[in-house]
């Protein structure tokens, strides 16, 4: 999955891991982002501004059946299923400042599971749903924390608590994403214009920058985890592009004029 910019708005499309066969999902004159896959490839999670205010939507992986799960004032962004498919994790600036909610995957169930004055974006379920990572600017600057998940659906319980820090000063962007074995997070930061994905163990250590030219964004991991997809302004227009977790391999797989961004694998 990836958001294309097609006809003047953000739109989702769909593509084979070597960027064949793209097909366009969405047809909206509005913008349709964050895209996501179910576990079982069989729907899509994202946010779309299509009734003036971006919330949460479900619909089929072939565009069909579209159905808006949050109803709130408040932006909502940034969903993810939960590994076993009942429950979608995401963002949501109901109250002023972006906090991180989960769901029932029909929409019920909402609870909020941070609460801060500032800004905590882009969380993304361990594979083995015992674990949020998301990016916050709580400390200060925007870093890369991890936190209990919450329980099965009906038994919601984390609260926010027991966050800890991965990394420390390095002022990251928001979209990340674990390895499938838990062990690994893959992420994006550096200057405004000018970042890179790097990759990082669970506990802090190991940090890998695996890009080095121009503007990187929006890492992703492989279901088998070889490689990483993410966005880059390398050739002056964002394309697709997949790596390595070691930088190695480096390959581009879109190629248009149009901007292509925000990719997320699928099983």
């Amino acid at each position: 999955m990836f958001v294309c910019f097609i006809d003047g708005f953000d739109n989702l499309c769909l593509m084979n891991a070597d960027g064949s066969n793209v097909q366009r999902l969405t047809f909206t004159a509005a913008t349709d982002f964050y895209p996501c896959l179910s576990p079982d490839g069989q729907q899509i999670a994202f946010s779309s501004r299509r009734d003036n205010n971006f919330e949460i939507y479900v619909m089929n992986t072939d565009g069909g059946d579209p159905r808006r799960l949050t109803q709130n004032a408040g932006s909502n962004f940034a969903p993810e299923f939960s590994p076993d498919g009942s429950r979608i994790v995401f963002v949501s600036a109901r109250g002023g400042a972006q906090n991180i909610w989960v769901m029932n995957t029909d929409g019920t169930h909402l609870t909020q599971i941070t609460d801060t004055t500032g800004d905590n974006i882009d969380p993304s379920w361990s594979p083995d749903g015992r674990q949020i990572a998301f990016a916050s600017n709580r400390g200060g600057t925007n870093e890369l924390y991890v936190m209990p998940a919450p329980g099965p659906a009906a038994q919601v319980n984390a609260d926010g608590s027991n966050v800890q820090p991965v990394t420390f000063d390095l002022n990251i962007g928001g979209r990340n994403d674990w390895s499938p074995d838990g062990q690994r997070l893959t992420f994006y930061a550096g200057p405004e214009n000018q970042r890179n994905i790097f990759v990082i163990n669970a506990d802090g250590t190991g940090l890998t920058q695996i890009t080095d030219v121009s503007d990187n964004r929006g890492p992703t991991f492989s279901p088998d985890g070889n490689w990483i997809a993410f966005a880059s302004f390398r050739d002056r227009n964002n394309e697709i592009y997949i790596a390595h977790p070691d930088g190695t391999g480096l390959t581009r797989l879109t190629s248009d004029r149009r901007p292509d961004w925000q990719p997320r694998w699928g099983p």
